[in-house]
């Protein structure tokens, strides 16, 4: 469910050119420091940056684009190409792309080409900003229109805006996605999500069942449907590799439900879940 953020993830990487300036760097990588420059050079190109591209996210977005084996982390914050991100590649040199750009996809295979003109949030940004009919909560949701307006916001942002999110960009607000969603007029919303988020008892296991047979699933809502079982999250990572009295930080972790069960299968780890203050209470 959660994969456009990959794809948002993916369109920024090709539209910011960093293929090439990672080939350009050689095997061993360039830093997010070095990186964030060199795109600026090259969005340079087009014209006037109004705003210098902020290394600071981007160390995340690789990170999510290297945890999806699409780019390789060598070592801390510092990113190079793999063979899905080479399929981006034009070929270009930095150089050529910053004297050309409008020849970055002459004599290639079109696959670097068809990520910025077939990108699906573009029609479903358009849509937003065109119909009242469908403005949030009523349409794809907070965080899908925010990372459809994620280049954008980090390449191209709108005049005057400083806005310190794709979601603030988005929604032009300075205010955080849940002091958003505390506004009364987004009530209803706010109660989708917290009812949401009790979609962890399927990530950690805690809700299926077995058939006479032995193989475990889970049943839908309505219990029309059975689900395949997805191995809980105690059992996706080596918990007892870790050394004894290692703290373990659950971000965003809600109430802790899922947190607790980890603990109570690895007692010689510490825990800390992390959430908004409003939770926690």
């Amino acid at each position: 469910m959660l994969q456009y953020q990959v794809s948002g993830a993916i369109q920024l990487l090709e539209e910011s050119h960093i293929p090439e300036i990672m080939r350009a760097a050689g095997p061993d990588g360039i830093a997010v420091d070095e990186l964030a420059p060199k795109i600026d050079e090259l969005r340079a190109a087009k014209g006037p940056v109004a705003k210098p591209f902020d290394p600071s996210p981007l160390s995340h977005i690789l990170r999510l684009l290297a945890t999806h084996q699409i780019v390789r982390e060598v070592r801390p914050n510092v990113f190079a190409n793999g063979r899905l991100s080479a399929l981006l590649d034009s070929g270009k040199t930095p150089e050529q792309i910053r004297n050309a750009p409008e020849k970055k996809y002459d004599d290639t295979n079109g696959i670097p080409a068809i990520v910025p003109t077939t990108f699906v949030f573009a029609s479903l940004r358009s849509i937003l900003n065109k119909s009242d009919v469908l403005r949030p909560p009523f349409s794809i949701g907070e965080s899908f229109r925010s990372i459809s307006y994620l280049s954008e916001w980090l390449l191209r942002p709108r005049e005057g805006s400083n806005r310190s999110s794709a979601f603030k960009y988005a929604y032009d607000t300075d205010e955080d996605m849940y002091q958003w969603l505390e506004r009364p007029e987004n009530s209803l919303r706010l109660l989708q999500v917290g009812r949401g988020m009790t979609a962890g008892s399927i990530v950690d296991g805690s809700t299926n069942v077995a058939d006479s047979s032995g193989i475990r699933f889970y049943h839908t809502p309505s219990r029309s449907t059975r689900l395949p079982f997805v191995p809980p999250l105690r059992a996706a990572f080596p918990w007892d590799s870790l050394p004894k009295d290692s703290v373990v930080v659950d971000v965003g972790g809600g109430i802790g439900s899922v947190t607790f069960r980890i603990a109570a299968a690895h007692s010689h780890l510490r825990f800390v879940v992390q959430d908004r203050e409003q939770t926690i209470a």
